[in-house]
């Protein structure tokens, strides 16, 4: 048993608990053996979110997740996340305005923006009109001598 899992079922601290074994000269394990999963745990996948099935099943979430990602099982939402799911109108939306101005639109952050556009792969948006600063260079005339 990792000296983490030990240390959360006794209620200690895992320097506690890894300061014990060190003293009792046990070898530290590097890997848990993997439980085999059966049909019925399979089947629970999917159902609830990896938590609350992680509880129920005496598993970590991470495991969970990983078996459930490699069956290529959707994810379920918690109850009453506010997380909302991007619609396609919304995806189409992306790189097409500055984030902050969409951020408003849609009534999301601007972070979420950002790293929706990352996800997908779609470019910042560029505006086709140069900078003011630009433009008012080009058109000014330089000073009279």
């Amino acid at each position: 048993m990792p000296d983490y899992e030990l240390a959360c079922r006794t209620g200690r601290a895992t320097k506690q608990v890894r300061a014990r074994r060190v003293a009792l000269g046990i070898p530290r394990l590097w890997w848990v053996p993997a439980k085999p999963w059966t049909a019925d745990e399979l089947a629970l996948l999917g159902t609830e979110p990896d938590a609350f099935i992680a509880r129920k099943l005496e598993r970590s979430t991470l495991a969970i997740t990983k078996r459930r990602v490699t069956l290529g099982i959707p994810a379920v939402q918690y109850p009453d996340s506010k997380r909302r799911l991007y619609t396609r109108a919304e995806d189409l939306l992306l790189g097409t305005m500055p984030d902050d101005e969409l951020a408003r639109r849609l009534r999301r952050t601007a972070g979420a923006i950002r790293r929706r556009r990352s996800t997908l792969g779609i470019r910042m948006f560029q505006s086709r009109l140069p900078p003011l600063d630009r433009q008012r260079s080009r058109t000014a005339r330089p000073p009279a001598r």
